[in-house]
């Protein structure tokens, strides 16, 4: 896993899994000034797999879990 550095680090992640245009789906929806708190906690991470992206807050709590992936 990695750190979460920035908001705009979160838009090309997002923008990465959406240019493979193979769908797109997911249960993180951008809130830049919650996320915004979030990094600045150090706790926000991301892990990339092929056409997926993991994010996870909070030591991991599975509510925190969140993604995005092609459909």
């Amino acid at each position: 896993m990695d750190k979460v550095e920035s908001i705009e680090q979160l838009k090309e992640l997002i923008a990465y899994v959406r240019s493979l245009r193979q769908g797109f789906v997911t249960n993180f929806y951008l809130d830049e000034e919650k996320h915004a708190a979030w990094i600045r906690t150090g706790e926000f991470q991301y892990d990339k797999w092929e056409d997926t992206v993991f994010l996870l807050f909070d030591h991991y709590a599975p509510d925190n879990a969140k993604y995005f992936t092609n459909g």
